[in-house]
């Protein structure tokens, strides 16, 4: 990673190797003619956190589809399949197997079975910092998890449930939300 300029001195500080799976962010784009007369295009980049910037070769990072758009387009995909105690899709679902094939197909993550599971597996998150793509959960406590949603914001999620997969409110009479998990940091 170096400094930018059309008169890029490149300088090699480290390699984005070190820094494992971290997210970052493109903000610039330019292309560098370098010594030989060939050009190299270079990006400008921003971790997640912030805290390391720099320019590298466009090839040296790959598009993510772990997005909350990839995740919600999944979830809507499967809007009004049938509900089937225990079914993991492609299209009938119990609510777990909902939530797992929709981050399997979107996000390429395995989330364990059944809901109580997911809720364990993963950082726990207060309803006020909860973040669409986060997991939303229900039951008499904690340790009685009976049905999990993906949340969409806004106060809505999507879900299997016994009318088939829906998009609706978190918050009604009929449900009992108990919390929330992220299995993936979005960024949303």
């Amino acid at each position: 990673m170096s400094g930018a300029a059309n008169n890029l001195k490149i300088q090699s500080r480290g390699t984005l190797r070190q820094y494992g799976n971290t997210t970052w962010f493109v903000t610039q784009q330019r292309q560098i003619r370098l010594a030989n007369n060939t050009t190299a295009n270079y990006y400008f980049i921003t971790s997640a956190n912030t805290r390391v910037r720099g320019w590298v070769k466009t090839g040296s990072l790959k598009k993510s589809t772990r997005s909350f758009t990839n995740l919600y387009n999944v979830a809507k995909s499967k809007l009004d399949h049938r509900y089937v105690y225990g079914a993991v899709g492609p299209n009938t679902f119990d609510c777990s197997g909902y939530t797992k094939y929709v981050f399997q197909q979107a996000a390429q993550k395995t989330l364990p079975r059944v809901a109580q599971a997911q809720y364990r597996q993963y950082p726990k998150i207060s309803k006020q910092r909860a973040q669409k793509g986060d997991l939303v959960f229900f039951g008499s406590g904690t340790g009685s998890i009976s049905h999990v949603g993906i949340y969409v914001g806004g106060g809505k999620m999507i879900d299997a449930q016994d009318n088939g997969v829906k998009n609706e409110k978190v918050y009604v009479p009929w449900w009992h939300a108990v919390g929330y998990s992220r299995p993936v940091n979005f960024g949303a």
